[in-house]
């Protein structure tokens, strides 16, 4: 029986885009089946709901650290459903699944130095 795995993020955060969020499943693929929201095929279903419901079959929850993630009213969500369900939670910095990209990062010159705004915790 393979182990499933249930990716959260916020989609706030601009560096949370296709190719972290890619990076993020692979590390957990080769050994489990992955769930991540915007990466998977849409179902007749009502989106919600699938995704509750792949939370409730989850043996691990990650969390991808970003700035605006625990202001995400959707992500604590699944982090209660979790809690709930006895699911360990796992939490994964987004600074451990850049990628550079000038065109999907955002920065600020701040005292002659440039910032990723979206640098997480």
């Amino acid at each position: 029986m393979s182990s499933h795995v249930f990716i959260s993020y916020t989609s706030r955060d601009s560096c949370v885009n296709d190719a972290a969020l890619i990076k993020a499943k692979s590390l957990f693929s080769e050994n489990s089946s992955v769930f991540v929201d915007r990466l998977s095929k849409g179902t007749g279903w009502h989106p919600q709901l699938v995704i509750m419901t792949n939370i409730i079959r989850s043996h691990l929850l990650v969390v991808v650290e970003s700035s605006s993630v625990y202001q995400s009213p959707w992500v604590l969500l699944e982090i209660l459903l979790a809690k709930l369900t006895l699911t360990p939670i796992i939490r994964l910095p987004i600074k451990s699944l850049e990628i550079i990209d000038i065109k999907e990062t955002s920065v600020i010159r701040s005292n002659g130095k440039i910032k990723n705004t979206c640098s997480g915790k």
